[in-house]
């Protein structure tokens, strides 16, 4: 299976619709594409990361409140979502020597846990741990309780796909092959949603991709068992 680009995607759903003539413009082709690719992306996301995911290795300063991770990726992109944070023991490639060590992630709106007397047993109930834990607010990572010396750490995350701007360019930079063909079902039904004006369909959608999703990964995971059967 080949990836599918914009002008692929965009012949394809006009066939899916039956157009006659030229009755969707370009303008609003690669706005419904763009919309149709985001839905499709976000689900695939919430399904399986692994899909889009990558990870960066930084190092988090000594006494420091939070650091900015849009400074710290690798790629100039924006963050969809942050999988996971882990301790190294350096700020090196993952080795049997330097494994991570996954943190758990906390409530940006409990507290942060910059109190100095952790020997308070009443810390767990009010949302405190002597263990290290990580939130976000925007781009900014936080680890509580703030670490006195430098913390290398592992992250795993999602940075948000690029816009469909020309015809060559590729769905999902071209991850995630399996589910260009759902891109394109998915921007036709938006197509006939907007050519009938039923505005009440877009939820219908978003649930019919739920499930549609749903069902593929489950095949896609699901591998075939071999029983045992007893001659006794």
């Amino acid at each position: 299976m080949e990836a599918m680009n914009l002008g692929e995607l965009k012949t394809l759903a006009k066939t899916l619709v039956d157009e006659k003539g030229l009755f969707w413009s370009d303008a609003q082709m690669l706005a419904l594409a763009n919309v149709a690719q985001r839905a499709v992306f976000r689900q695939i996301a919430n399904f399986d990361a692994s899909h889009f995911a990558t990870h960066t290795i930084t190092t988090y300063p000594a006494d420091t409140q939070y650091i900015d991770l849009l400074s710290k990726l690798s790629e100039s992109e924006s963050i969809y979502k942050v999988l996971s944070v882990s301790k190294l023991k350096e700020a090196a490639a993952v080795t049997p020597t330097n494994r991570p060590i996954q943190l758990d992630r906390t409530d940006a709106a409990s507290p942060v846990g910059y109190e100095d007397n952790w020997n308070d047993p009443n810390n767990e109930a009010r949302g405190l741990s002597t263990s290290q834990r990580w939130f976000l607010d925007r781009s900014n990572l936080y680890l509580t309780p703030m670490p006195g010396v430098s913390t290398p750490l592992l992250i795993r995350w999602i940075g948000q796909i690029d816009a469909l701007s020309a015809d060559g360019n590729v769905l999902f930079g071209g991850f995630a092959f399996e589910y260009h063909d759902l891109v394109a079902t998915t921007l036709a039904r938006l197509m006939v949603v907007k050519e009938r004006r039923m505005a009440d369909e877009i939820v219908a959608i978003s649930d019919w991709l739920r499930m549609e999703l749903q069902q593929s990964e489950r095949s896609r995971t699901q591998h075939p068992q071999m029983r045992y059967e007893s001659p006794y």
